[in-house]
């Protein structure tokens, strides 16, 4: 043998030592690493995929259409899909611009819900301490699509009506905020708006449901709800439902973006939240056109990073992962969180039978033994594959 052919053999045992090792083939993520900071940028990542794959399917019918405000609307898509869609690291600080499209991207979306729950939390919490807070959905029959804009309309002046009418003839105020929401079913190929609402008093509320049945006729009171809304020690969780988005947000196919499109036509210059009576804001900070948060999974350094669809994550100039998660990894950290938080609360509010307490523990025992197996098996096929 040669001293060529010693070279080439050492080199090759190197490198195939090397490789074991690799950043390629070895999981580098370990649950201290894994942060509520991490996670909440997984869930980013996830909406921001859903939001790009439904810009780009609404982003043909758009074009497709051709109809006069057509630029107008691509605009907006370019400014939507622009968001979040670049992170720069800065030592520990993560930066990200956003679009404040709260109509298009979800991310938004949610900002802009967290946003008025924060402003409007305090006095929500005082009606609701004073004569009891009560969610109400209005709805009326479904209307086809060339009748959507105006169907809005109309139901816009009649809860303007009804509500006049609870002043003026019953000596009644309003105290709440009301919430318009358009869904549409691809069965029926119609669509559905109808309002949210959070009252005060239980007597206001029954009122408002049955005005709204004298302008509609031909709504059933089955398909109406009215419940109470309990903010317990100042949760706010349970408001969640009429802060949220006026449409679905998902689009699967070439009808929904179709719908989805004419459901955003609809509601255009539209007033989709509305506050009345003696609800107050409280003026917070408004969402800043940056996102800022703390990167506490990884070291600091000086990076850029953009997102990819495919990974529903923000990669740098050499493919490394800004988050670098799989699902299973949040699902068992949520899963544990999840425990500790009903023990906690368990200890603190809730006293349970003997009997009672021994299933839930049992429970919750092999409910984390189960985990614990899914786990290790994920990580055998894993390390088989590598």
């Amino acid at each position: 043998m040669t001293n060529l052919q010693k070279v080439k053999i050492n080199i090759t045992e190197r490198k195939e030592k090397s490789s074991e090792y690799s950043l390629d083939t070895i999981q580098v993520t370990c649950d201290k690493s894994i942060t509520e900071t991490r996670i909440k940028q997984y869930y980013k990542g996830l909406r921001k995929e859903t939001t790009n794959t439904k810009l780009a399917k609404i982003e043909d019918i758009t074009r497709a259409l051709k109809y006069e405000d057509t630029e107008t609307y691509l605009k907006r898509y370019d400014r939507t899909r622009d968001c979040l869609n670049i992170a720069i690291q800065d030592g520990d600080k993560l930066i990200q611009g956003r679009c404040n499209q709260s109509r298009l991207c979800q991310n938004c979306a949610r900002a802009e819900s967290s946003q008025r729950i924060e402003d409007y939390k305090t006095s929500l919490i005082s009606l609701a301490e004073d004569r009891g807070l009560y969610f109400v959905t209005l709805t009326a029959p479904t209307c086809r699509e060339r009748e959507l804009r105006s169907t809005i309309d109309k139901r816009i002046k009649a809860f303007a009506k009804v509500k006049n009418n609870i002043n003026r003839r019953h000596g009644a105020t309003l105290n709440g905020l009301r919430k318009l929401e358009v869904t549409y079913n691809k069965n029926t190929d119609k669509y559905h708006p109808h309002f949210h609402f959070l009252i005060q008093g239980e007597a206001e509320a029954y009122l408002l449901r049955d005005l709204w049945l004298n302008q509609f006729r031909d709504a059933s009171i089955k398909a109406q709800d009215i419940r109470e809304i309990k903010l317990p020690n100042g949760d706010t969780s349970n408001l969640v439902e009429v802060f949220k988005y006026a449409t679905k947000g998902i689009v699967t196919d070439t009808i929904e973006a179709h719908a989805e499109y004419h459901i955003l036509r609809a509601i255009n210059r539209k007033r989709i939240f509305q506050t009345f009576g003696e609800l107050k804001k409280v003026y917070l900070e408004k969402i800043s056109d940056t996102d800022n948060q703390i990167n506490d999974w990884s070291a600091p350094k000086r990076e850029i990073f953009a997102f990819q669809n495919k990974c529903r994550d923000w990669t740098d100039a050499r493919g490394n992962r800004l988050v670098n998660l799989e699902t299973y990894q949040v699902k068992r950290y949520e899963n544990v969180n999840n425990e500790k938080n009903g023990e906690n609360e368990q200890g603190k509010n809730e006293k349970i039978s003997s009997k009672s307490q021994y299933g839930r523990t049992r429970n919750n025992r092999e409910q984390r033994e189960s985990q614990r197996k899914e786990y290790f098996t994920i990580c055998e096929r894993k390390s088989d594959a590598w």
